[in-house]
């Protein structure tokens, strides 16, 4: 959106920093890390960013599509997963890659003597759960 107001030296400026972004999506979060992951298992056509307290900014700049996700309680082991859900939903990646993503993704819950005892899922958020009033109160709500 930002590429479509700006002037061309700006245009170029967004265009080369995306290129980096599929290029080297390790110097986003790290080797082996799931921004990498998701970046490099789209080939690029999805680029995203981290930030602080669960937030995540992904794009397809291709399509002209953005997405912004926010895990209201600030715990980022389920932002990626969340992610995945969302670009399923939307026909950014098909059935065939979310399992493949969801797999690599994966994220174990281990009890205080470290035995894996679960992992992370992200669910559908539904109409009646946008109506909860802590989901109101959270910004989950439309």
């Amino acid at each position: 959106a930002a590429a479509r107001v700006a002037g061309e030296g700006r245009r170029a400026a967004i265009r080369r920093i995306q290129a980096a972004m599929r290029n080297r999506p390790d110097l986003l979060s790290g080797r082996g890390q799931a921004t990498e992951i998701i970046v490099r298992h789209t080939g690029g056509r999805i680029i995203l960013k981290g930030g602080a307290e669960a937030f995540l900014l992904a794009m397809a700049p291709k399509e002209g599509l953005a997405v912004a996700l926010k895990i209201a309680d600030g715990n980022s082991r389920g932002r990626m997963l969340a992610l995945v859900e969302v670009l399923l939903a939307v026909g950014l990646v098909t059935a065939a890659d979310a399992d493949a993503l969801r797999a690599r993704l994966k994220v174990a819950l281990r009890n205080s003597a470290g035995d894996e005892v679960g992992h992370v899922r992200a669910c559908a958020l539904t109409t009646a759960d946008r109506d909860r009033p802590s989901m109101r109160q959270a910004g989950a709500a439309e």
